[in-house]
């Protein structure tokens, strides 16, 4: 894989506004988890925009870090080969001072050394999305489904579906809150019930 800078200086993550922020849990930063396509990217751009803190994508971060896309990723060296470097970037973000809002990927709960970061050190909140809403996202952003490894071939929504059932159940055994996505809300709205809540445990 190509690329040495660290994934801290990603032109990907979003730099905090000016003004002050909003801290909780003793300054933890936010790790925003949750199956493919539940809007942790989207929501979490914006929710960090309203609290005044910077934003980060793990994916978008590794993509920078190695110069090569996750489906590239995928296809060429294979998932356990993403994982690793998908921990490896956890643990470089979790040494960051100040707190931020992290979109982690899918799948990245199903690490043990990653589950047990994310307690110590992060606020999770699990975006909980119905299985209808996120296969209805991918279907109606075709392109961006098929750069998905495990969204893309034949009978993608049947696995997809055993996917998500799989691991309902690890995202709920590994969050300190679940956040409810209501279908026909925009990612604005979610993002300020969200906000508010968050607001919230810091007053």
């Amino acid at each position: 894989m190509t690329g040495s800078a660290p994934f801290r200086n990603s032109a990907d993550a979003v730099p905090k506004s000016s003004g002050a922020h909003i801290v909780v849990s003793g300054g933890r930063p936010i790790a925003l988890t949750g199956f493919m396509a539940s809007g942790k990217s989207t929501i979490g751009k914006l929710l960090a925009s309203s609290l005044g803190l910077e934003f980060m994508d793990l994916d978008l971060l590794i993509e920078r870090k190695t110069g090569t896309s996750v489906a590239e990723i995928f296809s060429r060296d294979g998932e356990a080969a993403f994982r690793k470097l998908e921990l490896s970037a956890l643990a470089e973000c979790t040494m960051i001072s100040h707190p931020f809002i992290l979109a982690c990927g899918g799948g990245m709960l199903t690490l043990p050394e990653a589950r047990s970061i994310l307690a110590r050190s992060y606020l999770r909140i699990w975006l909980d999305c119905p299985l209808e809403v996120i296969l209805d996202r991918l279907v109606s952003h075709d392109t961006e489904r098929c750069s998905r490894p495990l969204a893309s071939g034949r009978s993608w929504e049947s696995r997809l579906a055993a996917l998500y059932e799989d691991r309902r159940e690890i995202y709920k055994q590994n969050c300190d809150i679940a956040f409810d996505i209501r279908s026909g809300e925009s990612a604005e709205e979610s993002a300020l019930r969200l906000s508010a809540l968050v607001r919230g445990l810091a007053s």
